[in-house]
């Protein structure tokens, strides 16, 4: 009798265990879970429909890494493309040709009819100048519902992704689950889409069949705080996310929310399965409290568990503005910007007395005493005396890499005489533009008694900053070879409020700024302060730009 190798039946055995009836069993998966798009094409011509037949098709021919959202195509119309987004890997021309958005299409077959439950489960990554995370459109014979993608930052994923002039990296695992008469035995055919977004760089894309599993109309619901609070009529009010996730559309239906003792009702309308959300009001809580949703007409609860408020942040936004000597036009003329700038700001003051603003560069002041009027130099003179202004250190933005040690301290030469002449503090310096500095300026700003320093780097021609990841680190003490230090906030880019803004503060900006990465790890990794902490953010303006480039504590 001839004897079997063992590994055969070890092998039997595997195939027995996952073809056996009620385990989960996959019907196709697209792509590895690597947080890398290595193993997906990278030409995709604009016209050509994308197909993946399972069984047929390979990723690296016909599964492309990047899927266009509906925002590819308006940065398409516009000159200032590259402001919205990088250009996706392997895009020709502009995207014309394609319908809006590009639907990605999967088909595959069943061998017996469908039962339990199928779980469509997406892994990507969000790769963006600007925050706009899409809805995921899912088309499953004829059956169409979306989620709207939500990201959990993936700083790590900077140095992989390219990172040139990239601001906001997340990654979104997606588990969507679906009943069994969706499908059919035979032939599938599945279409997703991004829209209301930019698109998504797949890391994979699955489905997966459990027999024996059933699927609820409402597959989670959650009440989330945010980090959103304001006033009205009845005090301060923390906003929350009230979110619904289903397998059907559940048409009109109206939710009873409880928090505490506050008690909110909402009317939900779904003409598609997937997840839909809805703001309300609490009032702001102190402490953790109970928290239930129902539907009406059932009987239990879709959501129990504990309403957390989220710290409150006490936010103060500086302006700053930055020309570029040189770059803007030639130095005498970027310098006479900068003195208008200052009048406007003057100006601004006495129109609004809570307003501040604070000094590019020393060489501003130098050239503003040097061509104002008596009136006009004082009044900037006083409020840097009261500290309602403020003024960078440095003469000038360069690169501390490439000049001596001697010219770096003449770089603080002119604002710390002026400083002891007219009786107002130099404590703080700050970079906008440049991406690197060298080991020797937290020493030379120490011994200068500097005891702030602020950088906002260049995210497009030097975007090393993100290397190290220092923009999550800070606030943090830098310190010299000689063992002097500096408080240091090193944004990503000189233009994070901008970008996370959209040019503009206003409700749908706010919404999209939830999902900015510093903004979320800043709640996360400071939420165990104490509520009293107050968060100072001092952010940069290039011309009408701002950018976040520093935050204390007190």
């Amino acid at each position: 009798m001839t004897r079997r190798p063992f590994f055969l039946y070890v092998v039997e055995l595997l195939i027995l265990y996952t073809a056996a009836p009620g385990r989960a069993q996959t019907v196709f998966q697209i792509g590895t879970k690597d947080k890398l798009f290595t193993e997906f094409a990278h030409k995709h011509k604009p016209g050509d429909p994308v197909v993946y037949r399972v069984g047929q098709s390979s990723p690296a021919k016909d599964w492309y890494a990047y899927q266009p959202g509906t925002f590819d195509y308006i940065v398409q119309h516009s000159t200032r493309n590259q402001d919205w987004m990088n250009i996706p890997p392997g895009t020709e021309a502009d995207l014309t040709g394609d319908p809006v958005p590009v639907p990605y299409q999967v088909n595959f077959d069943l061998s017996s009819a469908p039962r339990g439950k199928f779980l469509l489960e997406l892994d990507a990554m969000l790769v963006y100048g600007r925050p706009a995370a899409p809805r995921y459109v899912v088309e499953i014979n004829g059956h169409s519902g979306s989620y709207r993608l939500t990201p959990h930052p993936a700083s790590e994923l900077w140095w992989p992704t390219g990172g040139d002039n990239v601001q906001y990296i997340g990654y979104q695992a997606l588990e969507m689950a679906l009943p069994a008469s969706y499908f059919k035995q035979g032939s599938n055919t599945l279409n997703v889409r991004c829209e209301d977004g930019f698109g998504i760089f797949y890391d994979a894309l699955s489905l997966r069949n459990e027999p024996s599993g059933k699927v609820p109309a409402v597959v989670s619901a959650a009440v989330e705080p945010t980090v959103f609070y304001k006033n009205d009529a009845a005090g301060l009010v923390e906003e929350a996310t009230l979110r619904i996730t289903s397998s059907v559309p559940l048409g009109r239906k109206t939710l009873r929310v409880k928090i505490g003792t506050t008690q909110v009702e909402k009317i939900i309308e779904q003409t598609g399965f997937g997840d839909i959300e809805t703001s309300i009001e609490v009032p702001a809580l102190d402490k953790p409290v109970p928290a239930s949703v129902r539907m009406a007409g059932e009987g239990s609860p879709l959501y129990r568990g504990n309403f957390t408020p989220q710290r409150r942040w006490r936010v103060y936004a500086m302006p700053i503005e930055q020309a570029d000597f040189g770059y803007d036009e030639v130095p005498a003329r970027t310098l006479e910007f900068e003195n208008r700038y200052i009048d406007k700001a003057l100006e601004i003051t006495k129109r609004y007395p809570d307003y501040s603003f604070t000094l590019d560069a020393s060489g501003n002041l130098d050239s503003y005493l040097a061509t104002r009027s008596p009136e006009q130099r004082e009044q900037l003179l006083v409020y840097l005396r009261n500290g309602k202004y403020g003024l960078n250190a440095l003469y000038e933005p360069f690169l501390t890499g490439t000049v001596t040690t001697e010219e770096l301290f003449h770089e603080l030469e002119y604002a710390l005489k002026a400083g002891k002449a007219h009786n107002f503090p130099v404590d703080s310096a700050s970079q906008t533009d440049e991406p690197s500095v060298t080991w020797a300026f937290p020493q030379i700003l120490s011994d200068a008694g500097i005891k702030f320093y602020a950088a906002g780097s260049d995210p497009i021609r030097g975007s090393i900053n993100p290397i190290g990841l220092l923009n999550f680190h800070s606030p943090f003490y830098w310190e010299g070879p000689n063992g002097g230090k500096v408080l240091v906030w090193s944004g990503v880019s000189y233009r994070d409020l901008t970008e996370m803004t959209w040019e503009g503060w206003n409700q749908e900006s706010c919404k999209m700024g939830q999902y900015h990465p510093s903004l979320l790890d800043w709640n996360a990794r400071y939420r165990s302060l104490s509520r009293s902490t107050t968060a100072w953010i001092i952010p940069s303006m290039r011309s009408s730009s701002t950018a976040c480039t520093m935050m204390r504590y007190r």
